[in-house]
């Protein structure tokens, strides 16, 4: 490890003139070496494990060493630890008015009629799939001190992931003042965070007066609801590709000793989330107009005359279990977005002890870079046109820039062990 807290610094780069810290691989590693590691927390969750196989061999002239590694975190959910099984520790879970940080939305629903926001009685059934709802009066209005829905506890409070990383190096003395080293890394990451299931709202939640499922008889708008059925995950793979290599070396002329380097740097990165637990908005709003129950007893969209193909009408008012996998699959859609990023960068940099003065060597180093970086974001098709309920639309978007740059800077020792001054130096 190498510490520079002052300008000296600068030769890693114009942003690094206030210091840097410097890690120095080893580039010599002779054997073979395996670590094993496995942990739980004292509540017997969250397991972590990891293993690494290193193995090198170098000589008088080359060395090469190779490393893999594979770590493993499981998840721990809000509802395992306390001061996490509800939105805000300290206060009550349900409460959704004031003072309360619950969801007003909740698996029982809230529906508009009359200018009363009615919910469902959790101790009541509702209305059941497949079947011509009559259940009006399993409906209260809505209360906020009590009816607010805890979201907390089906968060992750630690994500899962895994990791796998590849490394392999390897150097070589192409004479007795030129070395020359190569890098390739591979790492690859999966994880997934995970929330509580998708409110449903908005315009997209106007349930038909005509709906089997709508107990009112009036049309509803702005509906409210959540599926329990369907948590939303976020899932990423992020794979990484790096390749470096250079050439380094000294030489003498006219009385001095130069050191010079060249480098070229290529990296890449693709990120493709995953996300799943969202819906169609408009295929909610289909799943959610007219319907009829058909001579085979299935709830169809549409009407008898006019059925629409291959639509399962929603149910909002059966609580948790009313939801069926057939009306989670119609309207569920599991949007996939890329993010990628690529670099190439080129470098070289030379330097040496210009002359000695009292209180030391002169010294200067001269340098330059090329480098490009560029990326794109591609979102889902539905994501960009704005057809995920209650998801934040984007467009596509590439670009990249391009830099050219050179420095030199000089470090003239003043004075050296002398009264009040122990070291004296001027940095340009």
């Amino acid at each position: 490890m190498e510490v520079l807290k002052d300008g000296a610094s600068s030769i890693y780069g114009t942003d690094a003139i206030c210091g840097v810290v410097n890690v120095i691989t080893n580039d010599d590693f002779d054997g073979a070496e395996v670590t094993a590691y496995q942990g739980v927390t004292s509540d017997n969750d969250g397991k972590r494990e990891s293993y690494s196989l290193t193995m090198g061999s170098s000589s008088a002239r080359s060395s090469v060493l190779f490393s893999a590694s594979y770590v493993k975190q499981e998840p721990i959910l809000g509802g395992d630890r306390e001061i996490a099984a509800v939105p805000i520790f300290g206060l009550p879970a349900n409460v959704s008015s004031t003072g309360g940080r619950a969801s007003p939305t909740t698996p029982y629903g809230q529906f508009n009629v009359g200018g009363t926001n009615f919910t469902l009685d959790p101790s009541r059934p509702g209305c059941l799939p497949n079947q011509v709802c009559n259940a009006r009066d399993d409906f209260r209005p809505y209360n906020g001190a009590i009816d607010g829905y805890n979201f907390a506890p089906v968060n992750y409070l630690q994500q899962p992931s895994e990791t796998v990383s590849l490394y392999l190096q390897g150097t070589y003395n192409l004479t007795d003042n030129v070395r020359s080293k190569t890098e390739i890394l591979y790492n690859q990451r999966t994880s997934e965070a995970q929330l509580a299931a998708q409110p449903f709202g908005g315009a997209p939640m106007r349930v038909s007066a005509n709906s089997v499922y709508n107990p009112f008889r009036v049309d509803i708008a702005g509906a409210s609801f959540r599926p329990l059925k369907a948590p939303r995950s976020f899932a990423a793979e992020v794979d990484t590709w790096r390749f470096g290599t250079g050439l380094e070396g000294e030489f003498d002329t006219v009385g001095r000793t130069f050191n010079w380097d060249v480098g070229y740097v290529y990296s890449d990165s693709t990120n493709l989330q995953m996300k799943r637990g969202f819906f169609s908005s408009s295929r909610m709003t289909t799943a959610l107009g007219p319907s009829f129950i058909d001579s085979s007893g299935v709830a169809r969209c549409g009407t008898a005359a006019a059925p629409i193909a291959g639509c399962v009408p929603f149910n909002l008012f059966g609580g948790p279990d009313g939801v069926t996998d057939a009306m989670l699959a119609y309207v569920q859609v599991d949007p996939r977005n890329v993010e990628f990023q690529k670099m190439h960068d080129y470098t070289a940099n030379i330097g040496t002890d210009l002359f000695e003065l009292p209180a030391g060597a002169v010294s200067v180093v001269v340098g330059g870079e090329i480098r490009r970086e560029s990326g794109y974001s591609s979102p889902d098709p539905l994501t960009a046109a704005g057809l995920v309920l209650n998801d934040n639309a984007f467009q596509p978007t590439a670009g990249g820039y391009g830099l050219k740059e050179v420095y030199g800077e000089t470090v003239i020792p003043i004075l050296r062990d002398a009264p009040f001054a122990n070291s004296l130096e001027l940095s340009l």
